[in-house]
């Protein structure tokens, strides 16, 4: 046997045993090519990522990944820390706009209503970034994933995605029936699915179950990983727990209520508010009412009654319970079993990442006081008064806090205590992950900038998509200029565009950064090499 055969050989059985599929070309192993550096490329259909044919991870239209090898028909590539192979016709190269930019066409770009702000949908951080919406036309509406047309429908009631962005799911109306479809894929027809229109279809935090209410007749069944449960008179939104494995509802029995976790009734009452499981869904919470009372279930033991309960918060960590209480027209915040001072109104319990703090907005005076005034209770200490407070965040490190309030006319930006300038309007504002770094948009004089630790930027006509890179080194946002829009980076300028789609702007692993973008109505998936 020659030596050449003879490697040739060695070489097919050593890649069939390690599982690969590899093209053999002409009697030969395909060589394997490696690309330096490595190339971005678009996936363009759905895809598995395979390592010696074990499937490690699925890529969904529009997922970026970076190309390190060829062989044969299949491409080794790298995404956020994942590696594999995947088929060649599977992904699309990128148009070269100029260099160091890159654009991914995808197609004609559908129109939709700017104004419409609830029928865009979007996964902007890690893996899968997903960027959907809804188009509506004389002939029917459809959902545009990442760029890709769905079929379509009389009417598309939701949409909803996983947190990872590998899969979506929506309603969609035909005729007199309604179904969901899920990854591009019609479930059953039912009277009615979902129960609000918004916030019932639900996925696991992993994205790998799904669950929502459909109308069966004159009956409701939960819907659980394509599984009608048992009927009910009707139900409410479910939760899962943190690691998929436990699910929760309050579902309708005649006059009365119960919750069902994983299939199994709990006791009957009058009413019965939304559950709140842990991570491991170890320890389940709701409110219910009996009479006239309401009060908090924790695994099954009842707490002291009020005569309302609302804004119930689950910690993090699962440990710490905190909810708004009201008896004797007065609302107090009860914090592990302790009740705090009263108030008004209470309203957006908040705790902190790391479970050890909590803030919530309050209302004082008479109850239809048009002029009363609103502050932030944090960690027990009350703040300014102002004439409203509005959305608070902690920043990830849970050391800093930030809200939105406004006096008279004007909105500003309370900040670790200290407030900051007036604006006609704020917008967005976020910490950079490290929790060091502060930003927000800001509108003064019909002109939109963002303030970044302080420091205001160049004026433009409106900004959106704030986004801080993972080292909180840099920053990002869509603005428009004239007719135009610009991504802005680090305050420098990037390709103008007719379009820079919302929430789409997101910085890659390699240090890039991605956006959709639309020009001459095409939408292009826009890479801007580091």
């Amino acid at each position: 046997m020659g030596e050449k055969h003879w490697l040739r050989q060695v070489a097919v059985i050593w890649a069939a045993a390690a599982g690969w599929a590899v093209a053999i070309e002409q009697g030969g192993l395909a060589r394997a090519e490696e690309v330096r550096p490595a190339e971005w490329v678009e996936v363009v259909r759905p895809a598995e990522l395979k390592v010696e044919n074990q499937v490690v991870g699925r890529l969904i239209p529009g997922t970026l990944v970076q190309r390190q090898q060829t062989q044969g028909t299949w491409l080794w590539v790298q995404q956020e820390g994942r590696s594999g192979w995947v088929q060649a016709d599977q992904v699309q190269k990128a148009q070269v706009r100029r260099p160091g930019i890159l654009e991914f066409p995808s197609g004609l770009f559908l129109e939709y209503d700017e104004d419409e702000e609830a029928a865009i949908y979007t996964v902007p951080e890690g893996p899968n970034r997903c960027f959907a919406y809804v188009t509506k036309g004389a002939r029917g509406q459809r959902v545009v994933v990442n760029g890709r047309p769905g079929r379509l429908y009389d009417e598309i009631v939701e949409v909803a995605l996983s947190r990872d962005g590998q899969r979506w799911a929506y309603v969609a109306k035909k005729g007199e029936k309604e179904l969901v479809v899920l990854d591009g894929q019609e479930g059953p027809e039912y009277n009615r699915v979902g129960l609000m229109g918004i916030f019932d279809l639900i996925f696991s935090a992993d994205g790998k179950r799904l669950a929502y209410p459909a109308q069966k007749g004159q009956k409701w069944v939960m819907v659980l990983d394509g599984r009608e449960g048992p009927e009910y008179d009707d139900m409410s939104p479910c939760n899962f727990s943190a690691d998929g494995r436990h699910v929760a509802y309050p579902a309708q029995k005649g006059p009365k209520w119960v919750m069902v976790l994983d299939g199994r009734e709990g006791p009957e009452y009058d009413q019965i508010g939304y559950p709140f499981l842990n991570d491991d869904g170890s320890r389940i919470i709701y409110s219910a009412k009996r009479g006239e009372k309401e009060r908090i279930v924790v695994d099954g033991q009842e707490g002291p009654e009020y005569d309302d309960i609302d804004d119930v918060e689950l910690s993090p960590d699962g440990r710490r319970i905190a909810y708004a209480a009201q008896r004797d027209q007065k609302d107090r915040v009860v914090l592990d079993g302790q009740e705090g001072p009263e108030y008004t109104m209470i309203f957006s319990l908040e705790f902190s990442p790391d479970s050890r703090r909590i803030m919530y907005f309050v209302k004082k005076g008479q109850p239809l006081q048009r002029d009363a005034k609103e502050l932030v209770v944090i960690d027990g200490q009350a703040g300014p008064e102002y004439d409203d407070v509005m959305y608070g965040i902690f920043s990830p490190d849970s050391r800093r806090m930030a809200y939105k309030a406004k006096k008279g006319a004007k909105e500003l930006l309370v900040l670790d205590g200290r407030e900051g300038p007036e604006y006609d309007k704020v917008t967005k504002f976020l910490f950079s992950p490290s929790g060091e770094h502060f930003a927000y948009a800001a509108v003064r004089d019909k002109k939109a900038m963002v303030v970044q630790d302080g420091r205001e930027g160049p004026a433009y006509e409106k900004i959106h998509s704030l986004v801080f890179s993972p080292d909180g080194r840099r920053l990002a946002y869509a603005a428009q200029k004239g007719p135009k829009w610009v991504v802005v980076l680090n305050g420098q300028e990037l390709e103008p565009y007719d379009r820079i789609e919302k929430e789409t702007v997101a910085f890659l692993e390699d240090g890039g950064i991605t956006y959709y973008a639309v020009e001459a109505k095409f939408l292009r998936h826009v890479v801007h090499l580091p």
